[in-house]
């Protein structure tokens, strides 16, 4: 083997090894990354988010699951229609935003978990402009719902439910 062609050789597989090293070393720094971007544990938590309409109607309507309807404030309407029911998933300090149907949107940050299985969230409702319109902290244990905000919403209103599941 003449010299040009062993030094081609050798410069080839030290490109190719730095390729490997470089392609080894990219794939432990996204698994690293991967593994601290949703860490799991007792910092995590799941959140029923369900939006309704109420409004006055001749034939009243009040979903099955949300026996507090019938009291004030929420009895001054009689008809309560879901208009979305997802799962939010929470991690501690993170926050989770959600387009609500009149433009505006909620955001949800879950600020801790305590020893008695109580999670403190703060709740942040903007308008369509970004403008806060309304904000605070709610603490609730597993299966808690709490309905911590409503907006004027075609001729009724729209309430947000949450519930720690």
């Amino acid at each position: 083997m003449d010299d040009g062609v062993r030094m081609t050789t050798r410069r080839g597989l030290l490109r190719s090894m730095g390729v490997a090293f470089g392609a080894i070393a990219l794939v432990a720094v996204s698994a690293q990354g991967s593994a601290h971007a949703r860490p799991s544990g007792p910092s995590d938590a799941d959140v029923e988010l369900v939006l309704l309409h109420g409004t006055k109607a001749d034939k009243p309507l009040l979903p099955k699951d949300f026996p507090e309807l019938t009291s004030p404030p929420w009895n001054a309407y009689n008809h309560y229609e879901v208009l979305s029911n997802k799962r939010l998933a929470l991690l501690s300090g993170k926050t989770v935003t959600e387009p609500l149907p009149d433009g505006s949107t909620l955001e949800t940050t879950m600020l801790e978990k305590d020893k008695a299985e109580k999670y403190k969230l703060e709740i942040v409702v903007k308008d369509g402009k970004g403008a806060q319109v309304s904000k605070g902290k709610y603490s609730a244990g597993k299966g808690a719902r709490f309905m911590p905000v409503t907006l004027p919403y075609k001729g009724g209103i729209l309430v947000v439910s949450l519930k720690v599941m």
